[in-house]
């Protein structure tokens, strides 16, 4: 296959550029121009074919986009226009899966880390959303993302309830993957104090989480320790997404608030999740210290771990974690 960039991979899907504006509406400057290959990780060939079956899904009339506000809401707030929802129909009556695609919270990484896990999930029979939350890049005031995400995530699966008979899906059992920071999103729906909840809406069956960023509180005591000082951007970049956390003004307390090990508790659902030693964007640690709470917990688990295949490896084309999300789907089926 040829080499492509973003903006190439894009225009020769429908959903991406003829039919919505709205993925480039809020991507970072010059996104478009960078290569696939090196965004996607070493994933290219996976979202590649993921694009061309999303064309299959969409000409068979088994795609559908949802906006998840009204006029009047986005009016409100014009920061939830750019919150949607897509939807791949699976078998009807079988149960669905909502995907948080990560992106550090400044944008949402859809393509590498939407439409792949959608495709396998269709596979298996059921139904996939995948949520385009709001985020750093898509909102007009600055200073504290969250709770945002997690209201847009409430809200989807509110949608998914409401419209359950017309989209012909199971909304007994429904899962939550998330990767990167959209699975800290997830590992956070899963927690009573700020997940479902705190929504009054149904635990989800099981979470699947892909190189989560679970720990906040290791970031700042990152950026409070002397490891970071060769690497003034990093430094910069964990600054600013401690600010997405806690707002301007963080304290030690707040960020530890948003770490997932602490809101473990013996009700939280089961957890399929994977992550590389070697992932130099979040700290392997993130997901040991996630594993000693589950464990403390006795929350059902399976934690796969790798020295080698860094971050963003999406569903693992090529790398040591190749089909883990296959076995993650078989751990959903089974709790």
């Amino acid at each position: 296959m040829e080499a492509l960039n973003l903006g190439e991979l894009f225009r020769q899907n429908p959903v991406f550029w003829d039919s919505c504006s709205w993925p480039k509406e809020f991507l970072p400057a010059g996104f478009l121009q960078r290569s696939l290959e090196t965004e996607a990780y070493g994933q290219g060939p996976d979202v590649r074919r993921a694009f061309e079956r999303w064309e299959e899904w969409i000409r068979a009339g088994r795609y559908k986009l949802f906006n998840l506000y009204s006029e009047k809401e986005c009016a409100e707030n014009p920061d939830k226009k750019n919150v949607k929802l897509l939807y791949f129909q699976g078998k009807p009556g079988q149960k669905f899966h909502i995907i948080c695609p990560g992106g550090a919270y400044t944008h949402v990484a859809t393509w590498l880390e939407g439409v792949p896990p959608a495709m396998a999930i269709t596979e298996e029979g059921y139904h996939a959303f995948v949520l385009v939350y709001r985020c750093d890049y898509a909102c007009t005031a600055s200073g504290q993302l969250m709770p945002k995400p997690m209201e847009d995530l409430a809200q989807a699966l509110t949608f998914i309830i409401k419209n359950s008979r017309d989209l012909q899906v199971d909304i007994e059992n429904y899962g939550v993957s998330g990767f990167s920071a959209g699975g800290h999103l997830a590992a956070f729906w899963g927690s009573r104090k700020y997940g479902y909840a705190h929504y009054r809406l149904p635990a989800p069956s099981a979470l699947i989480l892909g190189y989560p960023a679970l720990s906040s509180e290791i970031y700042y005591e990152l950026l409070q320790g002397t490891k970071m000082d060769h690497y003034p951007e990093a430094k910069t970049m964990t600054d600013s997404y401690l600010r997405l956390m806690g707002g301007p003004a963080y304290t030690q307390e707040e960020i530890r608030d948003f770490s997932a090990e602490y809101h473990v508790t013996g009700e939280y659902p089961p957890v399929y999740f994977v992550h590389n030693e070697d992932d130099p964007l979040v700290p392997y640690e993130t997901s040991q210290r996630f594993c000693k709470a589950l464990e403390k917990a006795g929350v059902t688990h399976v934690f796969e771990s790798y020295r080698t295949g860094g971050h963003g490896f999406a569903l693992g084309y090529g790398k040591e974690a190749c089909g883990w999300y296959q076995r993650a789907l078989k751990f959903y089926a089974s709790v």
